[in-house]
């Protein structure tokens, strides 16, 4: 018996991942290139809030959007659900197609490739060059940016970008870290560049190049896929390669040993 759960162990830690450890080239005071973090800019689908603040609330009705009012139920204190309004955030701007927006009296704008410190910039300059307002403040955020972690990872999903300057290790650990069965020198980012999908290939063990890789910085709409490594994918087959799953292996090799072991004993006797 003995006999049979060493070959058990051996077996498992024969397939076991072997690096599953992250920056395995770092070592204690080394300095790393980071590559150019890229401000986000806006895409056709992009959602942006627009303020335009002066001292005039006049002109702040007219340059923002109206915020509907949206009928709600609260819990009242008798346990019953009663309406009550509620007034909902500012509204977004929708890109759409061509990269453009429709923004009040300045009419049609292509915010296409621009950053949230651009557009504000250029709405400012065009209020004020027009004589529309005097030292407009205006306000930009973008609000419905986000990439998505795919795969081995313990929380896929969509994860939301909250700034500028989000890394693939962020999205990773928003995602709650990869599983014990991700490949960690094998990651894959898909990005939308010039109308292609473009791959590149991310290797988290290696933190020395980590740093330098065009995707360590994310922008919208990224994809982060952690590809299973090979003990996961063995256990996964379905029933018609049930020879090729070594637990199968494992399984059998015990009740061969048990057999032989009976057969024995008995012979003994």
């Amino acid at each position: 018996m003995l006999y049979a759960l060493s070959l058990t162990a051996l077996a498992t830690s024969c397939s076991a991942p072997k690096d599953i450890t992250y920056f395995q080239s770092l070592q204690n005071g080394d300095q790393l290139a980071l590559s150019q973090a890229k401000a986000i800019t806006l895409e056709p689908d992009d959602k942006v809030i627009i303020l335009v603040h002066t001292t005039d609330p006049r002109l702040n009705a007219l340059f923002n959007l109206p915020s509907p009012t949206t009928r709600i139920g609260i819990l009242t204190q008798t346990g019953s659900t009663a309406p009550t309004y509620s007034q909902q955030e500012t509204p977004p701007y929708t890109v759409d197609s061509k990269g453009d927006i429709n923004f009040p009296v300045l009419g049609k704008i292509h915010v296409q490739g621009m950053t949230a410190e651009q557009l504000s910039s250029y709405l400012s300059s065009e209020l004020t060059s027009r004589d529309l307002a005097k030292n407009p403040i205006v306000t930009v955020e973008f609000v419905n940016l986000a990439v998505s972690v795919l795969g081995e990872v313990n929380h896929p999903g969509r994860v939301g970008i909250k700034r500028q300057d989000l890394t693939i290790l962020d999205a990773i650990s928003e995602a709650g870290d990869l599983t014990i069965y991700g490949l960690r020198d094998n990651v894959k980012v898909i990005r939308h560049e010039n109308g292609t999908q473009k791959v590149y290939t991310v290797n988290l063990v290696d933190g020395k190049n980590l740093a330098s890789s065009p995707v360590y910085y994310l922008k919208q709409n990224d994809v982060i896929y952690v590809e299973p490594n090979n003990t996961k994918k063995n256990t996964s087959k379905p029933s018609g390669n049930i020879w090729q799953q070594p637990g199968i292996w494992i399984s059998m090799l015990g009740s061969a040993i048990s057999v032989a072991t009976m057969i024995i004993t008995l012979t003994k006797k």
